[in-house]
């Protein structure tokens, strides 16, 4: 039997994420959930991942996650380590991209739930589009003293503007 492709959006939120899992057809394989961002939550989705990989066949399971100002990281590392042991990819998506997604579908209904599946559907409607890398921690503290240097400047010019 060929394998298909699954496809898991991952709408985090702080503290907690929700799940959902389609096929290449946008039918779902699994029930959408939610799961705590800690230890025992990153197990149980390990888990329920390696489950739905081989209960229904699936030959590589691709997720996304919206960047959620760091939210993220979490996620996005234990499924980026996971990908080492299991057909997994992950990609951080522009929120944007999705909320666009949404929209041209004219959906006006946004909850975490069904962002999560927003999210899924947008992996498969933009295949192209999303860019899978192998993105290791290392640059995870260039970014946020990135970050930080641009809102340093943001203010220095806020205040400069206060002072004429």
């Amino acid at each position: 039997m060929k394998k298909k492709n699954g496809y898991l959006g991952i709408d985090v939120s702080k503290g907690y994420a929700d799940f959902t899992l389609l096929d290449e057809k946008k039918n779902l394989l699994l029930e959408k959930f939610q799961l705590d961002d800690n230890r025992k939550g990153h197990d149980v989705l390990k888990k329920l991942m390696q489950d739905s990989i081989k209960e229904h066949k699936i030959g590589l399971l691709y997720c996304g996650l919206e960047s959620t100002g760091g939210f993220e990281h979490n996620w996005y590392g234990g499924i980026s380590d996971w990908s080492k042991t299991m057909p997994v990819k992950v990609a951080r998506l522009n929120p944007s991209g999705v909320k666009f997604n949404i929209a041209a579908g004219l959906n006006r209904n946004v909850t975490d739930a069904l962002s999560s599946r927003y999210i899924a559907e947008y992996l498969i409607d933009h295949e192209s589009k999303v860019v899978y890398e192998e993105q290791s921690g290392a640059y995870a503290s260039h970014r946020s003293m990135y970050t930080f240097i641009k809102l340093q400047n943001k203010q220095k010019t806020q205040l400069i503007n206060e002072l004429k």
